[in-house]
């Protein structure tokens, strides 16, 4: 009739109000601005996606840069890049999607075609409502096999025997039809397309939920990574900050010892010039005494009178009383030595401040001190441990002891306790004149039951002080030491996230070595070795309770000002200038022949013009 097609038309109208309903995949291809399926997706330097469009739009509304969800700020707008195995993923999705929501028409109706309400198989057919009519009504079309509406029907017919595709063929994993499976078939195991239908989709839902899992997990490992970075970041600002803070320091005290025995020999030579300005001086007013005496004598000597020759004679000038100069030295000015006592005198400030930084290290790893004992379970035989598994020294002969898997058979090593898996860790080792011994860290793993390697390739980090009262450090090479003074108590530290284990002369503050770029994938655990030196030493190494000082970690002076009013570096992340020394001061004494008639006042001039500064 003439009023169905708009009834038709309400219906279907009806029908696309309904929201689409989207798979769990889906929801994870969504832009969280826009709340649709990404359109150029691009991701931000935080790893979050967003349409191109969306992120660009939402930045320009606002005045700040930040992430939409997880508010990460830049400074300037960041570059976005483009995923291309996301995109095509994205794009995959939205050709699906629209074929599924794509309206299967009747083809039966001349256009405008309406909407088909059923498909058939045998007919191979869409129709509507209206022209499904006779499937309901007609005996011989009631056995056609009806579906819900779909496109391209010859893809569900059997392209050998063009029948319906019924059956999957578990064995074959594909679909069949019935003559299929008597016939290329037979004896395989079948399932109805439903039941097959509903066990794959519960197996791709099971992947799907598997996917989503791991992809929690690359995103929370992408978090770990992120907070690493930042504190690695955080780490780098404070060591540079700290740098620049000591190395102005020296920059200053350098040009402090240079300025001061700059004006050491300034001061000489002007003391110098002085002398030899008033000898010159006098000698000139000698010469100017003679002179006259000569010119008088030479006038009179031409006179022929013998009467007033004489009578002149007597009104001469009276000789001069002239001065000795033969006994008169002038010596070179002694400017030999300055420079290597200005040196010593530097050298003797750099050396303060190396020790005061390297006790400010000292009471910084201090900071991190564990109580480590001695485990008995893994003591060797020959090494014997006190009632407070604190001390441990070797004997000559073996002790019966409980044999077990943790105790080392071949080395005499025996561990600590607890063992560390992450972060920092300090204890000290006293070990005063004991000779010989070993001591550092071990893998969780170490092979106990055979000779152990001491080197970082075997999973150990040590020092040792040897046979011939060497110290080295147990590198894959071994690297010889040479403390300041005997080492009387030694520091051992641990940083797993920098990979660094280092060990500290208690006493002086100094650093005895350093491993560095270590890749810790196992728990450390201390261990201790003491030797005997074939019986004449057999004291004790000995675990010690780590004592702080509170103090305060920051280069201030006495007055708590900064002893580096301005630091400055040349690294330009840091946002720095370069530090730069006062004009050389031997460029001060370039002093042409016309400005050494007067020496003092033209180096005082060219002083005054170059007197320089720190910047």
């Amino acid at each position: 009739t003439a009023e169905e097609p708009p009834q038709r038309s309400r219906r279907r109208g009806a029908a696309a109000e309904e929201p689409p309903q989207r798979s769990p995949l889906e929801d994870h291809l969504l832009c969280s601005i826009c709340l649709d399926l990404f359109t150029d997706p691009v991701s931000t330097p935080c790893e979050h996606i967003f349409c191109r469009v969306c992120i660009t739009k939402h930045w320009e509304s606002s005045s700040e840069r930040r992430c939409p969800l997880c508010k990460t700020s830049f400074s300037v707008r960041p570059d976005l890049r483009v995923n291309p195995l996301f995109s095509q993923v994205v794009s995959q999705v939205k050709t699906t999607e629209h074929v599924l929501l794509r309206e299967v028409q009747c083809d039966v109706c001349s256009e405008p075609k309406l909407k088909a309400l059923k498909s058939c198989l045998v007919c191979l057919s869409s129709f509507c409502e209206s022209h499904l009519q006779p499937h309901l009504t007609v005996s011989g079309l009631k056995r056609h096999q009806l579906m819900e509406p779909v496109e391209n029907l010859e893809d569900r017919m059997c392209p050998t025997h063009q029948r319906p595709l019924e059956l999957f063929c578990a064995t074959d994993e594909k679909c069949v039809c019935m003559m299929c499976s008597v016939l290329e078939h037979k004896n395989h195991e079948f399932l109805p397309l439903k039941d097959a239908f509903e066990e794959q989709k519960a197996s791709v839902e099971k992947s799907m939920s598997e996917n989503r899992r791991r992809m929690l997990n690359r995103r929370q490992k992408m978090e770990e990574i992120r907070a690493v970075l930042e504190q690695s970041q955080t780490q780098a600002e404070t060591q540079m900050q700290e740098m620049v803070e000591i190395f102005s320091e020296l920059v200053e005290n350098v040009q402090s010892c240079l300025d001061q025995y700059s004006e050491i020999v300034e001061k000489t030579l002007t003391k110098h010039e002085e002398r030899a300005q008033a000898l010159m001086s006098e000698l000139e007013q000698e010469i100017c005494d003679l002179e006259q005496s000569s010119t008088e004598a030479e006038c009179l000597s031409r006179s022929h009178d013998p009467l007033l020759f004489l009578q002149r004679c007597t009104a001469l000038t009276p000789p001069v009383r002239l001065k000795e100069w033969s006994s008169v030295i002038f010596k070179r000015a002694a400017f030999e030595g300055t420079t290597v006592r200005a040196l010593s005198a530097l050298g003797n400030d750099l050396s303060k401040t190396q020790r005061r930084v390297q006790e400010a290290e000292l009471k910084r790893v201090q900071r991190c001190a564990v109580d480590v004992t001695l485990d008995p379970d893994t003591a060797h035989c020959k090494l014997i441990l006190s009632k407070d598994n604190k001390k441990v020294h070797q004997s000559d002969s073996k002790k019966k002891s409980p044999e077990n898997e943790e105790r080392f058979s071949e080395s005499c090593l025996v561990l600590g306790r607890p063992a560390f898996s992450s972060g920092r860790f300090y204890f000290e080792v006293q070990v005063d004149e004991k000779t010989p011994w070993q001591i550092g860290l071990v893998t969780v793993s170490i092979d106990r039951k055979q000779q152990v390697t001491l080197r970082p390739s075997a999973g150990v980090w040590a020092v040792e002080l040897g046979e011939g009262e060497q110290y080295r450090a147990l590198d894959e090479a071994p690297v010889p030491l040479s403390p300041r003074r005997p080492l009387q108590k030694v520091g051992v530290f641990a940083d797993h996230i920098e990979g660094v284990v280092s060990f500290h002369d208690v006493d002086t503050g100094d650093i005895v070595f350093s491993f560095s770029g270590c890749d810790f994938t196992e728990d450390l655990i201390p261990f201790l070795s003491p030797g005997t030196r074939s019986g004449k030493n057999s004291a004790p190494l000995v675990i010690t309770t780590t004592t702080v000082e509170e103090q305060d970690m920051s280069l201030q002076d006495r007055d708590g000002r900064s002893q580096v009013e301005s630091a400055t570096h040349p690294h330009k992340r840091f946002g720095r200038k370069k530090v730069k020394l006062a004009t050389p001061p031997h460029k001060r004494f370039g002093r042409s022949k016309e400005e050494s008639t007067t020496p003092s006042q033209n180096r005082k001039k060219s002083l005054g013009s170059t007197e320089g500064e720190v910047h």
